[in-house]
């Protein structure tokens, strides 16, 4: 009976209070909740007073433009450096002075920082407003600043598969005074919660619960379909949650990712096959490990290989726009990316580098 009861509280999880007086001192911003990183951009944007055009990675997750084009803004879209798959510095200059936009959106993917530095002072010498995205990489640092702290704005992102990762949630800072009402769901952010923790953080655990972690899931879809969390507030049971996974990553508890990546670019630099995506400015907040194939065929019989042994692999984003005629370095890389999970266990990790090193050498 104990370990029923147990299902429906969510204690197994790194607790800490939620202390946004030391993030604030960490990175001398002040800091507000949104309920995603979609809300997070929503907010930036009607702070900053976005009208116009943006400029977005055209090589980024869909749901930047989810905001953008429910506050009526026009998306324009850049290119991305082959090297570490952050936005181009070149495409940026250029197709903001071609466009007149006057927003640009900088995402560092993959917790690799973005040539930041050179893009703000791009930015504010010619006028441009900067939002920095760290929704991929919040703990990166570059230049001794955190990554999501260049610019006129930033946000991180609590999202599952982030490298703050826990059920639902975000934080953004904007330079102009804004201050959002904040309303509550705390049913749907309970709902969340019970979906990352059974399909996600205890997945292996309750793998045989199949039919109990489906039901879960389309309950936390059914809830958050019905209703708007834009202007949503934290609710008390989370703040606990929250603050975990912050208070670990600002002290060094997902210390193993960088060790593994390590480890990966080390050993997987440069290959017939594919080569390693690797930060190549700052210091890093990897969480996962991305690696870019030959070709797009060679891409989908790597995947093929690790999903016959059991190792998941997504591939990398689909583009954001169809337009292709002025993103050369995206039209190159189509179909070739793959994602691949770091986890806190030493033999898994060794089976997963194992089965990339065979297809290395059977190529």
């Amino acid at each position: 009976m104990k370990r029923v009861f147990h299902l429906f509280k969510p204690p197994d999880f790194a607790k800490a209070r939620l202390d946004w007086s030391f993030l604030e001192g960490a990175t001398r911003k002040s800091w507000q909740y949104a309920s995603s990183g979609k809300a997070c951009i929503h907010h930036i944007l009607r702070a900053l007073g976005g009208e116009g055009k943006i400029l977005v990675p055209a090589y980024a997750c869909q749901s930047i433009l989810v905001p953008v084009r429910r506050l009526g803004l026009q998306p324009v879209y850049y290119d991305l450096d082959v090297e570490d798959l952050n936005g181009s510095v070149e495409s940026i200059q250029a197709i903001s002075t071609k466009e007149k936009a006057h927003i640009v959106l900088v995402a560092s993917l993959y917790g690799n920082p973005a040539n930041l530095i050179q893009i703000e002072r791009f930015c504010r010498d010619q006028g441009l407003l900067l939002i920095d995205d760290a929704a991929q990489s919040f703990g990166a640092m570059l230049g001794g600043r955190h990554v999501g702290t260049f610019g006129d704005a930033g946000f991180f992102s609590f999202g599952p598969g982030k490298a703050t990762a826990a059920h639902m949630g975000g934080a953004f800072w904007v330079e102009s005074e804004y201050s959002p009402p904040a309303s509550r769901h705390c049913a749907v952010h309970y709902a969340r919660w019970l979906n990352f923790y059974f399909n996600r953080l205890r997945i292996y655990e309750y793998e045989r619960l199949a039919t109990f972690r489906g039901a879960v899931a389309r309950l936390a879809r059914f809830v958050e379909h019905r209703a708007d969390l834009t202007n949503d507030g934290i609710c008390r049971f989370e703040e606990p949650i929250l603050g975990g996974v912050l208070s670990g990553l600002l002290n060094g508890a997902f210390a193993f990712r960088q060790r593994f990546h390590e480890r990966f670019v080390t050993t997987f630099r440069e290959g017939a096959c594919f080569r390693a995506i690797q930060s190549i400015r700052g210091q890093p907040h990897n969480h996962k490990l991305v690696l870019l194939a030959q070709s797009a065929q060679a891409a989908a019989a790597l995947k093929r290989h690790l999903e016959e042994h059991g190792i998941a692999c997504l591939e990398g984003y689909a583009p954001l726009t169809a337009e292709l005629s002025e993103l050369p370095t995206l039209r190159s890389i189509l179909g070739r990316v793959l994602e691949l999970p770091i986890e806190d266990d030493r033999a898994k990790m060794d089976f997963l580098f194992e089965r990339l090193s065979r297809f290395q050498l059977a190529v």
